[in-house]
């Protein structure tokens, strides 16, 4: 097969991916020069789309089987849907995503009659007169967002069971789906509470028991109403195909070091798992319903001869030993103390100087004696010691450890002049202004999170930041935030609060429903995350000392979201295709482009208005919502980049939803649509309309005056 270096886009091989700020393209001499990606698992160019839509495409439509259309009118009759409006994946030969307002809980949505009741029958047979518009659901309402949860996936499992022809589904498929076995993989989220609830599902792909990468089902139901459910990268899988590997892990680990050239060591970065590899052979590209091939594989992620922060992984045939990929998965990115709160380049914006030193900044959520202090820092403990840890975050600083006491003033860790190492005369060779400002931001930036995110366990858990690693010019992620010292060209990326957000918004991005870096690139989700918490555009300013980011007017930082602050026109997927070259960096523009034009531009015009605070938090509390079960941000082809399933696009708008129906459309959906459709990732179904917030009055209210005693 063709090697093509790993600068392109790949098919996501594993949940927990690395990541950096930006590519590193000099790997010559290092582990990482033999890297490589199998033709075959690359995704084509949007030249040949991988959507067909009836009959808006009328050339893709002549090769949609009659059996398939028939089927596409079956749900399009049942659940009142536009004629010729489903996508639908023309490699699998399957329906791609269904936008609907079907309830299957009860909850208030449009049309939903369904009520929590104990031991009624839910038989319309044994029910008369208005009982039978008024069903009600077996059971007690649920108390726990667990038990919300587990009566979502087995409401999913009924309407998938009672669809299953019409979707292509076997009932063995269905069965391993739902599994004991698989139960483990299936991820929700549960967002609200009362009667506004909106539950997110992820159900990963498995056959025979193995794990089908890139594959899954995923749903959202809201206020009880099925208002998206799709398939992605759901092919027929051969019925022969086995599962019983002829090569064990160690020898897919030495299939993986031949090709490296390089001797084993004896570790792994993770444990071998075999899996079912997607993979699309161009040859099949035209062959509608047959563009997905499966193969059984091992991923193993062996430790080499001179590796060294590379996490390398390799895909490997589990039958021959051919070596799919071989990838590095860094991409290469009132206690109180001084704080850089924006960035350390001394500059006052605005008349905001959040580019110098503050002194005496909270602390927050650091552990201090046996105490924790609160977010402004305050704590009771009148004795004891501190270092830059809490329940949240703990700082590991290369130029040392840190230990402060408690005194009669408190806990100051102080601040100081220079860089890197330099610390002021207390709290230890570690008190550096990257770890105060880094201990400080992640944990401003993880408060804000879990007020969206309440239910999520990862953002309660303790995250490590590594500071001061004596390298420069770059950050990463690989299951902690990495940040760099200063050099001649770029800041201490630890002192600069954009680039310690964008490295936990890759944590963020693998630990959310999906629960894996996003595709086609993760970069511009962690950059939105980045953008929303600071308010600005500009991703890390002062990376670079003494120049400015490519194409940009005034940001110094690595990029910038906001695309009048570059050429003045929006870097589409049309441009991606055409200038990006698969790299993850250029490509995550195309969406967090919009996301920022949503926030900074069209909300605060005509007919919105938004101030820019309330813009700014409609447009934080979708983008947290949203981006939690987006697998692919954008695919098919430029203008219907959005109309898959589980597209960036469809998740905002079912995020936005107010009453369990897109199709009659959201609150601000013209907005979401024109962000999303500046970028050529929007979808032209359902049709584009604002509504008003259900339960609440759409027009302005008359006031009458009455004279009275």
């Amino acid at each position: 097969m063709t090697r093509r270096l790993a600068a392109v886009i790949l098919l996501q091989l594993l949940a927990q991916q690395t990541t950096a700020l930006v590519d590193n393209d000099n790997k010559a001499g290092t582990v990482a020069e033999f890297e490589f990606i199998d033709e075959d698992l690359i995704r084509d160019p949007p030249a040949q789309s991988s959507s067909a839509f009836l009959p808006e495409d009328g050339n893709n439509n002549n090769n949609i089987p009659a059996e398939t259309k028939s089927k596409l009118q079956q749900l399009e009759e049942k659940y009142s849907l536009q004629p010729n409006s489903i996508p639908v994946d023309a490699r699998s030969g399957r329906v791609e995503s269904l936008t609907l307002s079907e309830p299957i809980l009860p909850g208030m949505g449009v049309g939903n009659r369904f009520l929590w009741g104990v031991g009624f029958n839910t038989d319309d047979n044994d029910m008369e007169g208005d009982d039978i518009d008024h069903r009600h659901h077996r059971g007690l309402a649920p108390t726990t967002t667990s038990e919300y949860a587990t009566l979502t996936i087995t409401a999913l499992q009924s309407w998938l069971t009672s669809n299953a022809d019409a979707l292509s589904l076997s009932p063995t498929e269905i069965e391993e789906l739902f599994s004991q076995d698989n139960m483990a993989n299936i991820r929700t989220a549960v967002h609200g509470e009362g009667d506004d609830v909106m539950v997110q599902l992820h159900i990963p792909r498995v056959w025979k028991g193995v794990l089908v990468v890139g594959s899954r089902i995923m749903g959202t139901v809201k206020h009880g109403n099925l208002i998206n459910v799709g398939l992605e990268e759901w092919g027929t899988i051969p019925s022969n195909l086995s599962t019983k590997p002829k090569l064990n892990a160690r020898k897919a680990s030495r299939k993986v070091a031949n090709h490296a050239s390089r001797s084993l060591t004896g570790g792994e970065t993770c444990p071998p798992e075999l899996q079912i590899l997607t993979m699309t052979p161009s040859s099949a590209n035209d062959d509608f319903g047959n563009g997905y091939k499966y193969t059984l594989v091992w991923k193993v992620c062996p430790t080499l001869e001179g590796q060294e922060q590379e996490i390398m992984e390799g895909i490997v045939d589990a039958q021959t030993g051919q070596v799919y990929s071989f990838v590095d998965k860094v991409d290469y990115l009132e206690a109180t103390g001084g704080v850089y709160p924006f960035s350390n380049d001394g500059k006052t914006v605005n008349g905001i100087p959040d580019g110098v030193l503050q002194d005496a900044w909270p602390m927050p959520y650091m552990y201090v004696g046996g105490d924790t202090t609160t977010t402004g820092g305050n704590f009771d403990a009148t004795s004891g010691s501190a270092s830059f840890s809490g329940p949240y975050a703990r700082i590991s600083d290369n130029c040392g450890s840190s230990s402060l006491s408690v005194s009669s003033g408190g806990l100051d860790w102080g601040s100081s002049g220079g860089d890197d190492c330099t610390t002021p005369s207390q709290g230890g060779s570690g008190n550096t202004h990257s770890s105060r400002t880094g201990f400080y931001e992640l944990n401003k930036i993880m408060e804000m999170a879990r007020a969206q995110l309440p239910n999520n366990s990862w953002l309660k858990q303790q995250l490590r930041i590594n500071v001061n690693i004596n390298s420069s010019c770059n950050a990463f992620w690989n299951g902690s935030v990495n940040m760099y010292r200063s050099s001649n060209s770029c800041g201490n990326t630890g002192e600069i609060a954009a680039v310690l957000d964008h490295e936990w918004g890759h944590g963020m991005d693998a630990n959310d429903v999906n629960g894996g870096i996003a595709k086609p690139s993760g970069e511009g989700i962690a950059d939105v995350y980045a953008a929303l918490r600071l308010g600005d555009s500009c991703i890390g300013r002062n990376f670079f000392k003494t120049k400015t980011c490519g194409g940009c007017t005034t940001c110094t930082g690595v990029r910038d979201i906001d695309y009048e602050k570059r050429d003045g026109f929006p870097h589409d997927f049309t441009w991606s295709n055409n200038n990006c070259g698969g790299k993850v960096h250029c490509v995550g523009g195309v969406y967090s482009e919009a996301v920022w034009s949503l926030y900074k531009r069209i909300l605060q015009t005509a007919p919105y208005n938004y101030d820019d605070n309330t813009a700014l938090e409609i447009t934080t509390r979708l983008t947290y919502i949203a981006a939690g079960n987006v697998q692919t941000w954008f695919s098919g082809s430029p203008g219907s980049g959005g109309c898959g399933s589980g597209s960036g696009y469809r998740e905002f708008l079912a995020a936005d939803d107010d009453n369990g129906n897109i199709n009659d459309g959201t609150p601000h959906m013209r907005a979401i649509y024109e962000a999303f459709n500046d970028q050529e990732i929007a979808c032209s179904s359902p049709s584009v309309k604002d509504s008003g917030c259900s339960g609440t009055p759409d027009a302005v209210p008359v006031v009458s005056v009455v004279s009275g005693d």
